[in-house]
């Protein structure tokens, strides 16, 4: 059996709603929960690394577009929603197991989750007359792993 793994995200909201991606792969995935997924390739999950030389790197998620004149402005949509939309809210990232010996990629099982993290806001930004992008960062892995415990041991707790 061949394997491919598609890259998954889901995240959830402050108003109760979870939306569901398949990054870098345009169309609708359906997994074997029968849940819909759906992709882009104009929408990417960025780097997500370990803590290197003390320092704990975030990630981010984002998806660079370019703004149809037309069309509504998904930009001025995000905005009114607000930064609190996002934020804390979970984001959870999963690797789903394809079997390419079929004439069409079919799942191998139900997607598996990688990691879970927090988005912590949510940035907007735009390059020329139509060039948009929206992103949301979350949270590293190692997230407050310096703060401070602020416990206080006394000869008896050392015993």
């Amino acid at each position: 059996m061949i394997e491919r793994f598609l890259e998954l995200v889901e995240a959830e909201t402050s108003d109760g709603k979870t939306h569901r991606f398949c990054v870098g792969t345009d169309g609708v995935f359906v997994d074997v929960n029968d849940v819909k997924w759906y992709g882009s390739r104009m929408l990417s999950g960025g780097d997500r690394e370990v803590a290197l030389n003390g320092v704990a790197p975030a990630g981010e998620l984002h998806f660079a577009y370019i703004q149809d004149p037309d069309g509504s402005d998904l930009q001025s949509q995000m905005m009114a929603l607000g930064a609190d939309y996002v934020l804390d809210q979970p984001i959870r990232f999963y690797h789903q197991a394809l079997d390419l010996t079929s004439p069409i990629p079919v799942p191998d099982g139900a997607p598996r989750l990688n990691m879970t993290r927090k988005m912590k806001s949510l940035k907007i930004s735009q390059s020329g007359v139509q060039n948009r992008s929206i992103s949301v960062p979350f949270e590293s892995a190692f997230e407050n792993r310096r703060g401070a415990k602020n416990l206080t041991y006394t000869t008896t707790d050392h015993a």
